[in-house]
């Protein structure tokens, strides 16, 4: 008998006889299907096992859940696969739909497909939004699953998203966080944001010198190594971070006015406050852009200093730690969440909504 695999809005046709639905899942918590008609589960829906369910008739429209047993939110690397089969008796293929396989981390529930009795049979149709493949690497996607849980949707409609810019200090000083790998480590996660939270769900990258350098990424390639590539490439400022004047690097990033304009976020990363603060303050406009300044440094050191009055988040090197040395290496950080959490938080805090 066929198997249909469900992909994008469009539906396929079963035989209107009673249908069996499965739930396999890898990762670390099972799962559990749920089937709705309206906002109230079907009393007559046959659950022989958390992960299956039999629908003896379909009279309305049904939509099918998964949720997570014995936990609030599934983990990193939890994927469900799930497939709708007809009710054959002595079949040995029986006809099915198949959704591929479903990215859960990060989310309480999944409304997985949808099943519609019509003049022509059963129609069954996936109600996931077709997911982009973007290349994270462990830290990244750690961040993108807090994102997802803090969110509450593994990504923003079109008319909440918000584009994400990543501009990086180039003075001499900063090098030192180049070298030792905490820029890399906060690209990572930041990239991790992006995918939730940005349209095309990458990040826009700009090494912060007197004339702007661009950064771009390949297919394939982390933001984070186009940075070390333009790091290699790039000239180091001299002068104080980010420093002040008509020349300032941050002021070729200024947002500019008006209510089409688009809806950014964008993060400045650096070692210390910036000498402009009012260039950097120039960077937000109300309800549209925010700026928001990342430095990477000693909580006890920036305790001292005054930032400019924009969102901040310090990823604190008494509390994170050193980076690895090869950038190939597992960056402990993507395990520790409650390390992670509150700096995802933190960097997701006053985005324009």
């Amino acid at each position: 008998m066929p198997t249909y695999m469900l992909e994008g809005q469009t539906a396929v046709r079963l035989t209107p006889k009673p249908l069996t639905i499965s739930l396999q899942m890898t990762g670390p918590v099972q799962g559990r299907l749920i089937a709705m008609m309206g906002s109230e589960p079907i009393a007559d829906a046959v659950r022989p096992r958390p992960e299956l369910l039999i629908l003896p008739t379909v009279t309305d429209t049904v939509t099918l859940r998964i949720e997570p047993v014995g936990a609030d939110v599934f983990p990193q690397g939890a994927r469900g696969n799930v497939s709708v089969s007809v009710n054959e008796p002595g079949a040995v293929d029986p006809e099915r739909a198949v959704l591929p396989p479903l990215d859960l981390a990060g989310l309480s529930r999944q409304t997985a497909l949808s099943i519609a009795r019509g003049d022509d049979g059963l129609r069954v149709r996936s109600e996931v939004r077709e997911a982009v493949r973007i290349t994270l690497n462990p830290l990244g996607d750690a961040a993108r699953v807090v994102a997802t849980e803090l969110v509450g949707r593994q990504r923003l409609d079109d008319d909440e998203a918000i584009d994400v810019v990543v501009a990086v200090d180039a003075s001499a000083s900063f090098r030192r966080q180049v070298a030792a790998g905490q820029l890399r480590r906060v690209v990572d996660v930041v990239e991790g944001i992006a995918a939730v939270i940005d349209p095309d769900r990458r990040a826009e990258g700009h090494v912060l010198t007197a004339t702007g350098y661009p950064v771009t990424t390949a297919p394939g390639r982390t933001l984070a190594a186009a940075f070390a590539a333009a790091f290699d490439a790039v000239t180091p400022e001299t002068g104080a971070a980010l420093a002040s004047g008509a020349t300032s690097p941050l002021r070729g990033l200024a947002a500019h006015p008006g209510n089409d304009a688009p809806r950014r976020l964008t993060y400045v990363i650096t070692d210390a406050a910036p000498a402009d603060r009012s260039a950097f303050e120039s960077l937000g406009l109300p309800g549209r852009s925010v700026a928001h300044l990342v430095v990477i440094g000693r909580g006890s050191a920036w305790r001292l200093q005054r930032g400019p009055d924009v969102p901040t988040t310090l990823f604190d090197l008494e509390r994170i730690g050193a980076a690895p040395a090869d950038p190939a290496a597992a960056d402990p950080l993507a395990t520790q969440l409650p390390a992670l959490r509150p700096l995802v938080a933190d960097l997701l805090r006053g985005r324009p909504e």
